[in-house]
């Protein structure tokens, strides 16, 4: 929920292309080396992120594999970041029936009130491109690799805040492999960010 952009005294739930455990398309879209590398250590990452979660080896390679195939397709779905900077091309204003209209594999209604919205009437979709793929995604992928995204999607979301095999591993790469930080931060400085925050 933000501000109506164009109607900014009104406050109104908006929806953005997201589903990525990298920073943005151009991680899953560019061939170059370097591109290439970090996309190989997100593959080990994703895998022994659902190793740590208690799968044997093989079928978390398999998973990670499907889940950066699914992740793919989403980016190549995605607005750059320079298209997403324009405001006109990223401010969609509908009803819920127009959303369930532009994505019909997924139950909208149940999810706003499942969430605490039941009620809502409209909402800016930033992105109707980016909804149409994921609904074709969902109705095209197989439920297991559904199942293992979500799983994925939860562990990445809150890896900082299990065991410290889970933290480590993640700092490991979002820390190390991505930004280059040497060290992790102290735990205090950790829970202070997050107390700040």
């Amino acid at each position: 929920v933000n501000q109506d952009a164009k109607k900014s005294d009104e406050l109104i739930v908006q929806i953005y292309q997201a589903g990525l455990g990298l920073p943005d398309r151009d991680y899953y879209t560019k061939t170059d080396a370097e591109s290439k590398a970090i996309q190989e250590a997100y593959l080990a990452h994703v895998k022994s992120t659902l190793v740590l979660a208690g799968q044997d080896e093989k079928s978390a390679a398999a998973d990670a594999m499907a889940i950066m195939k699914l992740e793919t397709e989403l980016a190549k779905a995605s607005k750059t970041r320079v298209e997403q900077r324009d405001p006109e091309a990223n401010y969609h204003k509908m009803t819920i029936e127009e959303l369930v209209k532009l994505t019909p594999s997924f139950d909208w209604k149940a999810y706003f009130s499942a969430n605490g919205f039941p009620a809502i009437t409209e909402l800016v979709v930033s992105q109707p491109e980016f909804l149409k793929a994921v609904d074709k995604q969902i109705k095209s992928t197989p439920m297991p690799v559904l199942k293992a995204y979500a799983k994925w999607n939860l562990l990445n979301s809150y890896a900082d805040y299990l065991s410290d095999d889970f933290v480590i591993q993640n700092f490991d790469f979002y820390g190390k492999t991505l930004t280059g930080a040497k060290e992790m931060k102290p735990r205090w400085k950790r829970a202070l960010r997050e107390t700040d925050a």
